[in-house]
């Protein structure tokens, strides 16, 4: 049983620790990129990177043989009280810090803040004209001309995995 808990512990800490490391590896790619380039290459082309973490999240989640991070907070809430598990926690934490800021500054430089909190709340449901801006084409579209042309549609609005 203690040797179980131990290997669920490293298992846990490995998982953390290279999400930390692949995720800090990415941000710092798109910071990069968004410094050497204009606003406009950055949003067309390279915008592309960021998703890169949410790969990174569905891998975390599955190498912890849990399908919500909700899962995995309690995972780690349970080995909590190990230095190592603390650490690798608050590396996670600090990234997603650093990774919201890092997205939030991209939102500002485009005029995109605060633009959908009035007409989507948290759960809710997402008129067909609602106004977004495509980032690969820069051009204000509605939601719904997205929809019912036959092809698959991944529409990105959280900034990291939940």
């Amino acid at each position: 049983m203690a040797e179980e808990k131990l290997l669920q512990k490293d298992s846990l800490v490995k998982s953390l620790a290279d999400l930390v490391i692949s995720g800090r590896q990415i941000l710092e790619n798109a910071i990069e990129e968004r410094r050497n380039g204009s606003l406009q290459d950055f949003s067309s082309k390279k915008i592309s990177l960021l998703l890169g973490f949410t790969d990174m999240g569905a891998h975390f989640l599955s190498s912890l043989s849990v399908k919500k991070r909700t899962e995995a907070e309690e995972l780690w809430k349970k080995y909590f009280h190990d230095v190592d598990v603390q650490d690798h926690v608050e590396d996670l934490l600090q990234l997603e810090t650093d990774w919201n800021e890092f997205v939030e500054g991209v939102d500002s430089e485009l005029n995109l803040n605060g633009n959908l909190h009035g007409e989507v709340q948290l759960g809710g449901y997402m008129p067909g004209v609602l106004k977004l801006k495509d980032a690969r084409s820069d051009e204000s579209v509605s939601l719904g001309s997205y929809l019912g042309k036959g092809t698959k549609l991944l529409l990105v609005l959280l900034r990291h995995f939940a």
